[in-house]
């Protein structure tokens, strides 16, 4: 089952930009059964990761600057990929 499968009616439920765009408090339904969709409450803990260990990085080595400017992006893409592969959809009632 693919995290962009709708939890009621195992079909693809919405593209991979409608799943970026949920939160814990956003719903977005279901293409083929209507079915309310969201997200668990611990996604909007999941961007905080990258960006605390690229703080630690910074504080335990202060790094350069040209390294900070190339290390956002890098993180930015681990986050969305995070957020798309790893992270189910559930059913809002």
């Amino acid at each position: 089952m693919s995290t962009l499968d709708c939890p009621t009616c195992k079909k693809k439920a919405m593209s991979n930009w409608d799943k970026l765009n949920l939160s814990p408090l956003a719903t977005k339904k279901c293409a083929n059964c209507g079915a309310c969709l969201s997200v668990p409450f611990y996604t909007a803990l999941i961007p905080i990761i990258p960006i605390m260990a690229l703080m630690l990085i910074i504080l335990s080595k202060g790094l350069s600057g040209s390294f900070i400017n190339q290390a956002f992006p890098i993180f930015g893409l681990a986050i969305v990929f995070i957020l798309l592969n790893f992270v189910p959809l559930k059913s809002k009632k």
